[in-house]
């Protein structure tokens, strides 16, 4: 029986541990880049500089979002630094998702 409830508690301790929100971030952004246009989903930006850009991926990438990116600051022409969550689609455009965003002074 004890042996049934420690194993039942670490199970809810485990589940819970991996609904953590809070991800870390390298401080360095994957690539700062301007806002071509945006919508309730998805942000297209033109990639300007960066790590991403260094490692050849210039042009454009299109990026989905979720509730944790502030739309109150998205704005055409307006600069970002951005960290990818996940992978890099590769087609045309590339597509991400945003892990963080920021605005680029």
């Amino acid at each position: 029986m004890t042996l049934r409830i420690s194993l039942l508690i670490f199970t809810i301790f485990m589940l819970l541990s991996g609904c953590n929100s809070n991800e870390e971030y390298a401080a360095e952004s994957d690539f700062i880049g301007e806002i071509i246009k945006f919508n309730n989903q998805t942000i297209e930006m033109e990639v300007k500089q960066g790590v991403f850009f260094e490692q050849g991926n210039t042009g454009n990438i299109i990026l989905s979002y979720g509730k944790s990116v502030d739309k109150s600051n998205l704005e055409k022409g307006k600069k970002f630094k951005v960290w990818i969550d996940g992978e890099v689609l590769d087609s045309s455009p590339m597509q991400a998702t945003i892990g963080k965003i920021e605005v680029y002074d």
